[in-house]
């Protein structure tokens, strides 16, 4: 059985090689590469084409198509009827400035998080919580070791920062500083890995509660799903029509039910929770609605695509 097996297996590696070839595209200019476009039935208007050209310069070929590859035929190459260059500008732009919104409230969400955490950890376990082992479970992705490394890791690149020089001119124990110091150098992806290894959930409740989410899983898999979104946002990924490849726990207490939960239609919902229960300003849903209104060939249902 295992000869048998150990055969299957080769046989389908065998298979899968000899089914992939050499690359063997040669580059193209960025002129040629439009032209090509253009030859496929992309309308460029003519008084578009140093526009058009100008994004094939500078923002490229290859990160313009991640935009219309859906919309292309996957045999013949051509583009549909009608589909004009204009349309794909407008869907780049505004997944570009839909980033940069992106990032401004998850700005607000981290700041928040992290201080109710460092606030309900410190009051409760004292300034250098993290230094208390015994009140984290150990995970393999996440432990004790590991959080207190990356501690250390972000104080030697934070060690010209004023208020790190100033632990270390006055101070000599505990060997870091206290939570409120280490959580201005620490990232968002800290926090929802530190929440998920800490062992009473009376704690983690606690914590959730401040932003009215009482079920500690929720809180948890949304903080994470927020800290993907903004790594995509913030290293430049496409978002619109792109998955997150995060799935968000329902709420099912208040009947929050993810119908697409890889698509950013439901990471919006999720940053609109969390800013409708931030009492500080937020204008993220009316500047949401404004990049509709600028780029008028972007549909609503498109933040619910991928």
């Amino acid at each position: 059985m295992q000869k048998a097996g150990f055969l299957y297996l080769k046989f389908t590696i065998d298979f899968i090689h000899h089914m992939k070839k050499p690359y063997d595209k040669e580059p193209l200019t960025p002129k040629a590469l439009l032209d090509k476009y253009i030859r496929n039935g992309l309308i460029v208007a003519d008084r578009q084409y140093d526009v058009a050209l100008a994004y094939f310069h500078f923002v490229g070929a290859y990160r313009l198509k991640g935009y219309l590859h859906h919309y292309i035929h996957p045999e013949s190459k051509s583009f549909p009827e009608s589909f004009d260059f204009e349309y794909l500008r407008q869907q780049y732009e505004f997944d570009r400035e839909l980033r940069g919104l992106i990032i401004n409230a998850i700005d607000r969400i981290e700041v928040a998080i992290r201080t109710v955490m460092s606030n309900s950890l410190s009051l409760r376990y004292g300034a250098h919580w993290f230094l208390n082992d015994s009140i984290f479970n150990n995970t393999r992705e996440w432990n004790h070791e590991k959080l207190t490394y990356k501690i250390r890791e972000d104080l030697k690149n934070a060690q010209k920062r004023t208020f790190v020089q100033h632990y270390y001119k006055h101070y000599d124990q505990p060997e870091l500083p206290p939570s409120w110091a280490v959580s201005e150098i620490v990232s968002f992806g800290f926090w929802s890995k530190t929440y998920s290894i800490l062992k009473d959930p009376t704690v983690k409740k606690a914590i959730s509660m401040k932003f009215d989410i009482d079920q500690p899983e929720v809180f948890r898999s949304w903080i994470h799903s927020l800290t993907v979104l903004r790594n995509h946002a913030a290293h430049h990924a496409q978002i619109l029509r792109s998955p997150i490849r995060v799935k968000p726990s329902n709420y099912k207490r208040k009947k929050i039910h993810f119908q697409n939960p890889e698509s950013f239609a439901t990471m919006k919902l999720i940053v609109e929770y969390y800013l409708d229960h931030i009492p500080l300003p937020n204008n993220w849903s009316s500047d949401i609605d404004c990049l509709f209104t600028k780029y008028n060939l972007v549909h609503r249902n498109e933040l619910n695509r991928y």
